[in-house]
């Protein structure tokens, strides 16, 4: 298809000598839809892997075989958008010469057609009109059990829900694919199979296939209603060749989104028997306790695998060929004047693996010369295919061979920040060990630093303490013995002033017993003077006391006679204190204060 025979390189061949041309106007319009049809088929092409490599549909053999027969239409697919995408470039191509051709034969710049070649020819992916499906959001469907037995042994229940388009398919594709006969396997192998069964993988798949689909219909759809627009405005000898160009292109973008579709529905129909086998199929790989049970001897009343038997005869049997038999082949872009392999012998214009036109009364010989091409075609075909699935498988070991690189230095570097984090963590716990210790070292220094103190202080208090108890010791001693001292002194000045008064009216008496002398001094004047507070007008009861009661007694008395005799020139005898003078009772309140003529020296 890419090579220099195909129409649209032959159209721009046509443009190149005039007899093509195409006003500008319209060459700029379809210019842009082939560039957005472009971008969308490149978006599409790179969400092919999603689909390219689908997992076994269950644990047997033709489960594994539907797969890659699904698989494979994925890898034919990407193809075929490469070969598309040829086309479209070619397209795009054979739109300028022919507007090239026009401005020159209408006299008219090209400088119009040089700004809109960048939409012409993206290079990246495009947008989507709608996002890919989340895997989950279309659910496998659920078929009703079947009625009775003539209904499974007819034409299978499965094939009671196919979809007409598919089983239109069903009788022209030849079957790849053919179920195993239950009968012949043990019961582990019931269970393998069912364990193996995701109908939810195969649901994701058809929805991925039918919107990829409708994304591709969506830009061919617009391309193909701007050339539709633009038959009216092509000129010049090759228009014919244009127009049918176009055509040709639209009819064969419309048949492939139709089998794009078709395998969307066939796998979406597919997990819908794949959900009703499932649950059918044992949940051990070890049969029931039974005589010969899982054998070819057992009896069907001793035979545990009889119910597994009819569930797959019911579903999984008939689904098999049924969704092998509707998986459509998928159209190869061609153009109706291209080289290529040829089509079948048929009337009219074809738009198949190999689009010729041939007459229908083609000889024998023809038809042989064409099923040799077809063969040779098929066989190129295949060649390639493989070529692309060995590619693909290489691209996936080389993809898993990254990750388990990836993966390995992922737990490389994990490892390695789990060793830093445990230095780290015995790091820190060394430093809290040696921060808890200098801590109590500290704690300890402090604590005898607060005693050592804490003993000074308790020191200096006790020493305080004691001068204090000294001092007042001291004071307290100084202070009685300057009391001793002044009551000694009063003691011998009360003495002394006692001995006075004694011996002065003696002295005095000498007209008469107990007569006083007017010319005498008194004593105790004298006395009041030294001490003020023991003056006489202060202290009449001491004076009656000490000597007034002798001068006041009544003459002829006794004790006042003896007295006065003593005056009278009588030798003095011994004087005899009174017991009263000795008392000091009153002695302090007497005489007051002391006088102090020098301080103590407890008070310097």
């Amino acid at each position: 298809m890419g090579g220099k025979n195909n129409s649209w390189q032959a159209l721009t061949e046509q443009a190149g000598h005039g007899r093509l041309r195409l006003e500008p106007g319209t060459v700029e319009l379809l210019a842009k839809q082939v560039g957005d049809t472009i971008a969308r088929v490149r978006a599409v092409r790179a969400k092919i892997s999603m689909v390219d490599a689908l997992a076994r549909f269950s644990g047997a053999d033709s489960g594994e075989a539907l797969a890659a027969k699904n698989s494979d239409r994925a890898v034919e697919l990407r193809t075929i958008l490469d070969l598309n995408l040829t086309i479209l470039h070619d397209m795009a191509d054979a739109f300028f010469a022919a507007g090239k051709a026009y401005a020159g034969a209408e006299d008219i710049s090209g400088a119009s057609l040089r700004k809109i070649r960048p939409f012409a020819m993206p290079t990246e992916p495009g947008s989507f009109h709608n996002n890919p499906p989340a895997a989950g959001s279309s659910r496998p469907p659920t078929y009703p059990a079947p009625t009775d037995a003539t209904q499974i042994q007819t034409s299978g229940l499965p094939r009671t829900h196919l979809p007409p388009g598919l089983a239109a398919l069903t009788g022209k594709n030849r079957a790849t694919v053919r179920a195993e006969t239950p009968e012949y396997y043990p019961y582990s192998w019931f269970y393998n199979l069912g364990k193996d069964i995701n109908p939810q993988l195969v649901a994701d798949a058809a929805a991925i296939w039918t919107w990829m689909s409708g994304e591709l219909k969506d830009e061919y759809d617009k391309l193909g209603n701007n050339f539709v627009a633009a038959e009216a405005k092509w000129e010049g000898a090759g228009k014919n060749m244009a127009i049918t160009a176009s055509r040709a292109y639209s009819t064969g973008t419309l048949n492939l989104t139709r089998a794009m579709s078709s395998i969307g529905a066939n796998l979406y129909y597919t997990s819908g028997w794949l959900a009703q086998t499932k649950p059918l199929m044992p949940t051990s790989a070890e049969p029931p306790p039974a005589p010969y049970a899982g054998t070819m001897l057992a009896s069907p009343a001793e035979d545990p695998r009889i119910p597994h038997i009819t569930a797959l005869h019911e579903w999984y049997v008939p689904g098999v060929g049924d969704s092998d038999l509707a998986v459509p082949v998928l159209p190869i872009p061609v153009s109706p004047i291209n080289t290529g392999p040829p089509g079948p012998p048929g009337p009219g214009l074809r738009t198949g693996p190999g689009p010729v036109t041939r007459p229908a009364s083609a000889t024998d010989d023809a038809r042989q010369r064409w099923n040799a091409r077809q063969e040779d075609w098929q066989e190129q075909q295949t060649r390639q295919i493989a070529e692309q699935r060995a590619q693909a498988a290489q691209e996936q070991a080389r993809r898993a061979a990254q990750e388990r690189a990836q993966a390995a230095q992922e737990q490389a570097r994990r490892a390695a920040q789990e060793r830093a984090r445990a230095a780290q963590e015995r790091q820190q716990a060394a430093q809290q060990r040696e921060q808890a210790a200098q801590q109590q070292e500290q704690q300890a220094a402090q604590q005898q630093e607060q005693a050592a103190q804490q003993a000074q202080q308790a020191a200096q208090q006790a020493g305080q303490q004691a001068a204090g108890a000294a001092q007042q010791a001291a004071q307290q001693a100084a202070h009685e013995a300057a009391q001793r001292t002044a009551q000694q002194a009063a003691q011998r000045t009360a003495s002394s002033l006692a001995s006075g008064l004694g011996a002065g009216p003696g002295k005095a008496a000498g007209p008469g017993p107990g007569a006083k002398s007017p010319s005498a001094p008194n004593p105790l004047d004298k006395a009041s003077k030294l001490f003020p507070r023991a003056s006489v007008a202060g202290t009449p009861g001491a004076i009656g006391r000490a000597g007034a009661a002798p001068m006041a007694a009544a003459p002829g008395s006794p004790g006042a006679a003896g007295t006065a005799g003593r005056g009278a020139g009588q030798e003095d005898k011994d004087y005899k204190k009174s017991a009263f003078l000795e008392s000091t009772d009153y002695l302090d309140e007497a005489m007051g204060d002391p006088q102090l003529v020098a301080k103590p020296v407890l008070d310097q």
